[in-house]
């Protein structure tokens, strides 16, 4: 997501995904999990700008969601074949965590990314948003922007 183009409010962030693109890709934090051994859910989506027009024209009301198929699990996402990052990777020793202290979500999913180079993008939010209170302290990640960190430290992005 380019810089100056992100959004981000008490419970979303997010943004256009590519400089002159027409997609915008969004996190949506809706409160506590559900039950109190969960991370915090998200419901992620992108919408176009003929569908930002239509909603700000009143013809939009609704946005479709796929639900995670725990049904514990408050997580939602923009289509059916995405993985949840709290229920679809298994549970990692602590160790596969990076070691040591961060300023930043990117320093940590760098980190996370050359420590684990084959590593989903999914499978380091799943990774991140589990450990107690990265999220809170650093920021959320978006899909996108996770994808870009993954990219970045494999090499095959600037």
């Amino acid at each position: 997501m380019p810089s100056d183009d992100l959004l981000q409010g008490d419970c979303v962030c997010g943004g256009l995904d590519e400089e002159g693109g027409d997609t915008f890709s969004f996190t949506y934090f809706p409160g506590a999990p559900a039950h109190p051994t969960r991370v915090q859910p998200t419901w992620r989506f992108s919408i176009d700008r003929s569908q930002i027009r239509a909603v700000g024209l009143g013809g939009r009301t609704t946005l479709s969601f796929w639900a995670c198929a725990d049904p514990d699990c408050r997580n939602r996402f923009k289509a059916s074949d995405v993985r949840c990052p709290d229920c679809d990777f298994p549970p990692r020793d602590p160790d596969r965590l990076p070691a040591g202290t961060f300023t930043s979500k990117e320093e940590w999913a760098l980190a996370y990314f050359r420590k684990h180079p084959d590593a989903h993008a999914l499978e380091m939010i799943g990774e991140y948003n589990g450990h107690t209170d990265l999220g809170g302290t650093l920021g959320y990640f978006s899909l996108p922007e996770a994808d870009r960190l993954r990219a970045r430290a494999r090499g095959e992005q600037p």
